[in-house]
């Protein structure tokens, strides 16, 4: 007499439908890079920022080496880590720059980093582990 068990061994099916299933779940319920909360803080920031480096080539010729030199007269403040978001800022040797924030994009999905390039002026997202 011949039995049949429910249970399946190590190279089942089971076990890797269980674990398709949940990356499924999972990749199901992520965020799209730069979307949500945490990205809309990033973009206004970065758009108040980008408004002041705009102004302060018009009125000196060029970006600035660092965003420090837009304070007081372009910007109040800046703010390079708050609620979670981490803005960076680089000047290249040609005068462009590349404006970045990053911020997390969920529990055990990883970082996101939406990124500004002066020459193009077009947002690039992207989320990595």
């Amino acid at each position: 007499m011949s039995t049949v068990s429910n249970r399946t061994g190590e190279n089942g099916v089971r076990p890797r439908l269980a674990a398709m299933l949940a990356l499924m779940l999972v990749t199901a319920c992520q965020v799209p890079p730069g979307t949500g909360p945490l990205a809309e803080l990033g973009f206004a920031r970065c758009a108040d920022i980008s408004k002041a480096l705009d102004a302060y080539k018009a009125e000196r010729g060029q970006f600035p080496d660092h965003l420090g030199l837009l304070v007081p007269e372009f910007l109040d403040e800046v703010s390079f880590n708050d609620s979670g978001v981490r803005t960076s800022y680089w000047k290249s040797p040609e005068g462009a720059y590349r404006l970045e924030f990053t911020y997390a994009a969920g529990v055990s999905i990883g970082i996101t980093k939406c990124t500004l390039k002066s020459d193009d002026r077009v947002w690039s997202c992207y989320s990595y582990a």
